[in-house]
């Protein structure tokens, strides 16, 4: 997952206050003044890892915490995380960077803190990486765009490209792939293109129902299992 799908930086004095402010609010948590709420969130491979955090040491700008052990895995992935906190300027995350992980001692001293608005948090549905190629085509009586599938959940698909397609977005087609042994055919809409360094994305948005959503759904469920377990196994 691109870190721009997930969070988007925000500025609400300036980098300098924002910094000064957010630890501020961990000192006043650290001291007992206000309730020490915080929620650290990092993906792994599109699914989310949170746990709570408490804090240890606060040594100007660099705060040590004890954290859950699989959240520190992932944080030695990611090298940053966000934090949650009921506390924060605007409703607002907080994005920082890791400046030291240990994983089997669950502490993690983080650095550079600014006010982020996390994106990800207002998808409807859990989002999963596909682990093999599955080719999938979307047509209308327009255009015909085929690829395979990056990542899938209960109201979308994403799918790599290597033509632009030439077209508009907001486009209503058929989306058509196979997945655990069974062909789906998905009334489905192109919403977003994205040009990366590996070709086009293509995001997708369809409304399951019946039959399809019973296969996808028990196949969401059960990518989730073996990411869970595949992060597990690196501990």
């Amino acid at each position: 997952m691109h870190t721009r799908n997930i969070y988007s930086i925000v500025t609400v004095k300036d980098g300098r206050a924002d910094s000064e402010e957010i630890i501020e609010i961990f000192t006043d948590m650290a001291s007992g003044k206000i309730q020490g709420d915080l929620k650290l969130l990092n993906y792994y491979r599109q699914i989310p890892v949170s746990y709570n955090a408490h804090i240890v040491n606060i040594s100007r700008d660099r705060v040590e915490f004890k954290i859950h052990q699989n959240q520190a895995l992932v944080m030695r992935f990611d090298k940053h995380t966000l934090i949650k906190s009921s506390h924060f300027s605007k409703g607002l995350g907080v994005h920082c960077f890791s400046a030291y992980i240990n994983v089997h001692k669950e502490v993690a001293i983080l650095t550079r803190f600014a006010y982020a608005q996390i994106k990800a948090e207002r998808r409807g549905a859990v989002r999963v990486t596909v682990p093999t190629v599955i080719s999938a085509v979307f047509v209308n009586s327009e255009i015909e765009i085929s690829g395979s599938l990056l990542d899938i959940s209960e109201n979308g698909v994403s799918i790599l490209t290597n033509a632009e397609p030439l077209t508009g977005e907001e486009l209503q087609g058929t989306l058509t792939f196979s997945i655990a042994g069974n062909k789906l055919e998905l009334a489905s809409c192109l919403i977003k293109i994205m040009k990366t360094a590996e070709g086009f994305i293509c995001v997708f948005q369809y409304q399951l129902k019946g039959v399809s959503e019973k296969i996808l759904s028990r196949y969401i469920y059960s990518r989730q299992v073996e990411i869970i377990k595949e992060l597990k196994e690196q501990l």
